[in-house]
């Protein structure tokens, strides 16, 4: 976590379980995730901001809940999660997400 804990950089890759993204936290960090054991993420409304590649090669990942509150998610957040069948999302319509250039 940044100083001011909004700002979720990476996470210990031993961490296993349900992850709950703390409530403080604004952007969560590309490849903040990576390589996790995680096998559920929940995200609280006060995030905004996923970044890229954020859940790379989380092979345990199998459920996400994103809430209402984020308003940018990177189009390859959730790469390389071969588990992920559920991703539930809170808001009502589809963020502004970061389409990768061809």
């Amino acid at each position: 976590m940044s100083a001011d804990k909004t700002v979720l950089c990476t996470v210990p890759a031993g961490i296993k379980g349900i992850y709950y993204v703390p409530n403080t936290t604004v952007t969560i960090r590309s490849k903040a995730f990576t390589y996790s054991r995680i096998s559920q993420i929940i995200i609280p409304d006060s995030v905004k901001d996923i970044g890229s590649q954020t859940f790379w090669q989380c092979n345990s990942l199998s459920y996400a809940f994103i809430s209402k509150g984020v308003t940018n998610l990177n189009i390859n957040a959730f790469q390389d999660c071969p588990r992920l069948t559920t991703i539930h999302l809170g808001m009502q319509t589809i963020p502004k997400m970061n389409l990768p250039v061809v």
